[in-house]
């Protein structure tokens, strides 16, 4: 389903091509923006299955965290919960409460971002107007629409 949805999007980018007419100056643009990204991927590049199993493995569980390594947290966590579930009894019980109320907290925390990002939005959509003008309202609306 993601390979059609991906070949949806392409041909509908294709058909519509929103963005056109915005007017951007690419040579404005700072071009060292993604080279984090991009050289993160050139890193991962050609090293193989056995360098990519052993990037899994963090150093330690805050590394994994600090660097946003998805697949180096979600390895602690499958480690950590199995260790709580073979663990059990009250010392289980007690740390299985206590993630239980940091998560609620963590989740209230996550309803008050929610509830505040139409402002975030609204900021993006001020500054893209500021910057391009009226008529970039025109191919944002086209993108919301495209994207329905």
């Amino acid at each position: 389903m993601t390979t059609v949805a991906l070949v949806v999007g392409l041909i509908l980018a294709y058909l519509f091509g929103p963005g056109h007419g915005m007017n951007i100056d690419t040579s404005t643009l700072d071009a060292k923006a993604l080279g984090n990204y991009a050289s993160n991927a050139q890193k991962l590049k050609g090293e193989g299955i056995g360098s990519f199993l052993l990037n899994i493995i963090p150093s330690t569980s805050f590394d994994a965290l600090s660097r946003n390594d998805v697949l180096q947290v979600l390895f602690f966590a499958i480690i950590f919960g199995v260790s709580l579930a073979l663990v059990g009894g009250e010392k289980g019980e007690r740390i299985s409460s206590f993630i239980d109320a940091v998560s609620t907290v963590l989740f209230r925390a996550m309803g008050l971002i929610v509830r505040f990002a139409p402002i975030g939005v609204l900021g993006a959509v001020a500054y893209t107007v500021g910057k391009y003008g009226v008529g970039s309202l025109k191919q944002l609306l086209s993108l919301v629409a495209l994207f329905y």
